[in-house]
């Protein structure tokens, strides 16, 4: 089990920064999530540095995904450590901008991206990252009448022979390279081309960039190799396609994983991935892939300023969620078989059904009990519900022990869903000795909020 610096085990007990898991769960109730300020600084600051000193090239910018993790106060915590983000689609760009962040050191990304957040960008100096002819059209559209030129990169599909391997989150052994190819966003080569002319041939738009996502489908720094390779490879296409242009900045998007990654974890049969390179790995092998790859093709890569978008490194160590343990049963048809139910469900854990993942855990009130058996973690759902399936868990586990799953501070609170009209659960930030609440737990009324009936089907 990964344990962070934000973690501690004092007299058996677990504690966040100087907060103990059982004081949270006390005065915020369970299911709920816990996020250390102190370990999303620290991260944040770990990867900046990484790439600082890997790239001295020319600027950097840490841009971590916003849909990571949108608790607004989380983003106020990366305003004051001085980074940016990547922001998908209107919404997210509006609620990003809302907490005061420096527009220069936004995306604007996503497919279908409407006429509004594209003009909303434009009006703010927003990066565009443009997915399709369509966007290009909408930009020079809306640039005729805008205050100042559209910046806008152009995303490029990723390739590379180092694809071939395996999807850590596929429970079907598909290869990253046909997952790659059976997702929509980005550029082909010759539409990037005729894309890059349009743009470069414009008088509103200035085209400062290109940009790349492979997404969290491995810890093979191979891997990256290949895509930033062939990421530089088209550029190189693109540069002649348009008498020689030369890009500003390079985007290499997220899918860098964090320490302890829960991703594909609880595919059966398979051995589990790898501990993931740490941020100074990722950012040496990309700076250095980067660096040689541009010189291959002619370029030189001072002034070139390098941009990284690691949502879930930054976010997902900094998170735990506590839930506690309702019931235990086994069993009737496998008396061996013992399910630990929890008051959560995989409708709060959504990784557990999408990426497979299997969170690390404790017993936060007596983190020192050794484990026994196998058991079932299992939510509270209708459905399986199982969370973590065949995990040891101490022999005397029982109703109100304290659990604590780590690692999920990326991509678990922002997709928590209503159903069986479960409410979704509090979030608490936690510094130093203080727990506070940074967005409060539904109400059951409020799951049927939206609701409106009719007055013809009440008979009134």
């Amino acid at each position: 089990m990964p344990l962070h610096e934000y973690l501690s085990f004092r007299d058996g007990e677990l504690f966040l920064d100087e907060v103990s898991a059982g004081r949270i769960a006390r005065e915020f109730g369970t299911p709920v999530f816990a996020v250390s300020e102190t370990q999303l600084r620290r991260d944040t600051r770990r990867w900046r540095r990484a790439l600082e000193d890997a790239w001295p090239d020319g600027p950097v910018a840490l841009l971590p995904a916003f849909k990571a993790n949108t608790c607004l106060a989380l983003r106020h915590v990366l305003n004051g450590e001085g980074v940016g983000c990547d922001t998908f689609g209107e919404h997210e760009l509006r609620a990003a901008l809302s907490t005061g962040v420096d527009p220069a050191c936004v995306s604007l990304n996503g497919t279908n991206k409407s006429a509004e957040a594209i003009r909303l960008a434009i009006e703010h100096g927003v990066r565009i990252t443009l997915d399709s002819l369509r966007e290009v059209d909408l930009v020079l559209a809306l640039t005729g009448s805008a205050p100042r030129p559209a910046l806008v990169r152009l995303r490029l599909r990723p390739g590379g022979e180092t694809l071939a391997g395996p999807s850590d989150f596929s429970d079907r052994g598909d290869s990253i390279a046909g997952l790659a190819a059976a997702y929509r966003p980005g550029f082909a080569l010759a539409d990037a081309e005729r894309a890059a002319r349009s743009i470069v041939d414009s008088i509103g738009a200035r085209l400062v960039g290109t940009h790349v996502h492979l997404g969290r489908h491995t810890t093979s720094l191979a891997t990256w190799v290949g895509v930033v390779s062939d990421h530089v490879r088209q550029i190189a296409r693109i540069s002649a396609a348009c008498g020689g242009w030369r890009p500003s900045e390079i985007d290499l998007g997220g899918g860098y994983a964090e320490r302890g990654s829960p991703v594909g974890k609880a595919i059966a049969g398979r051995e589990a991935p790898p501990e993931p390179p740490s941020p100074e790995q990722y950012t040496r092998v990309i700076a250095q892939t980067v660096r040689s790859s541009l010189r291959q093709h002619g370029f030189d890569s001072k002034g070139v300023a390098l941009q990284l978008e690691p949502g879930r490194a930054v976010y997902g160590p900094a998170g735990v969620h506590l839930t506690r343990v309702v019931n235990v049963r086994c069993s009737p048809e496998r008396p061996d078989r013992r399910w630990v139910e929890l008051d959560t469900t995989e409708q709060f854990l959504a990784d557990v059904v999408l990426e497979h993942a299997r969170y690390p855990f404790v017993l936060a009130g007596r983190v020192s009990a050794a484990p026994a058996a196998p058991v079932d973690l299992t939510g509270a759902s209708c459905g399986f519900d199982i969370i973590a399936a065949g995990v040891p868990a101490p022999g005397d586990v029982a109703a109100g022990d304290l659990v604590a799953l780590l690692n999920t501070g990326a991509y678990v609170e922002t997709q928590t869903t209503n159903f069986n009209a479960f409410p979704r659960p509090a979030t608490v930030l936690v510094s130093g000795d203080l727990a506070e609440v940074i967005r409060r737990a539904e109400t059951p009324a409020e799951v049927f909020a939206r609701d409106r009936i009719p007055a013809r089907l009440t008979g009134r």
